[in-house]
């Protein structure tokens, strides 16, 4: 039989054994960090739009809901924060910058609030000067923090924020003996990721959860990001390898025992791809961490199918 270049087809038992591989060449140009807010399925964009039409009347003023998000991992909370951000500046109540904090057991109060840092002064002595970190650039200029994973953090941590979630107007910085004004448009947003070892999660401490106004689960069966929109934009506009790419995530989803690769993953993953990495490469580095190395090997055969042209042995 002589060597004939063709599509493989998806009844192919063992594509690694059986073929040999000629890597097409992928013409795709460099692409900016990747956005989300145009690939929103119309329910998220619905969400979004009415979470942007609350506020909250405690006799303090004015001011937005303090907002759970929970669910899997990869399941879109973080992506949807930096959206409610972006779609709060066409609103009456405009947040400032975007803060973020991922929470582990490791952080202090210092990572939020801020520290004090010696310097010299200009009479050769050593003072103290207070460094404000992002919860207190969010409370003084109205931003939107992103308490991400809060579960994981510490709870003498977290009690420093109780204040702020019970909408008070003022937010105490014992760090640097002072009193901040909190303003009116500063957001507090929450994610939380499902308890169990697999997470190292603890549960969220009542009094904590009873703060938020706003509770929303997000799952793998409701996806708020468009894939297909999303893989389109990442991977150059290039409609042919982006079906293949949508090709791929769903069979391994559908076919791969459990598997669950996230749209965060399929956005890096297209990241890579899009800025000149190898496929192969591009999955491993993504997933490697979250799955056996059997388990890459078994995506990656999956997308020799999906996204080479093939000579049969």
């Amino acid at each position: 039989m002589t060597n004939e270049t063709t599509e493989t087809t998806e009844t192919m038992e063992n594509p690694i054994e059986d073929i040999k591989v000629e890597e097409e060449l992928l013409h795709l140009k460099m692409v900016e960090e990747p956005t989300f807010e145009n690939v929103f399925t119309e329910k998220a964009k619905k969400f979004a739009k009415d979470l942007g039409k609350i506020k909250i009347n405690k006799g303090n003023g004015i001011r937005r809901p303090n907002i759970l998000l929970y669910g899997e991992a990869g399941s879109g909370k973080s992506v949807f924060a930096r959206q409610l951000h972006l779609s709060s500046q066409n609103t009456d109540m405009p947040t400032s910058d975007f803060y973020r904090v991922n929470f582990s057991a490791s952080n202090d109060v210092q990572d939020l609030v801020g520290h004090l840092m010696p310097y010299e002064t200009e009479s050769s002595t050593i003072g103290l000067k207070f460094i404000p970190n992002v919860l207190y650039k969010a409370v003084s200029s109205g931003g939107m923090f992103l308490a991400d994973e809060q579960n994981r953090a510490l709870m003498e941590v977290l009690s420093r924020l109780f204040n702020l979630l019970d909408y008070s107007n003022e937010f105490e910085v014992p760090e640097n003996n002072e009193v901040i004004p909190v303003h009116p448009n500063f957001w507090y947003i929450g994610t939380m990721n499902p308890v169990g070892n697999g997470y190292v999660t603890n549960t969220l401490d009542k009094a904590l959860e009873q703060r938020f106004s706003v509770k929303y689960e997000f799952g793998f069966d409701e996806p708020i990001v468009d894939e297909e929109n999303m893989i389109f934009n990442l991977l150059g506009k290039d409609k042919e390898f982006s079906e293949r790419m949508m090709s791929w995530v769903n069979t391994i989803r559908k076919e791969g025992n459990g598997t669950i690769v996230s749209t965060r993953e399929v956005s890096d993953i297209c990241s890579m791809i899009s800025n000149g990495l190898p496929i192969k490469e591009s999955i491993e580095y993504t997933l490697a961490s979250a799955y056996t190395p059997e388990k890459i090997k078994e995506m990656y055969a999956t997308a020799l199918i999906k996204f080479r042209k093939v000579s049969i042995s």
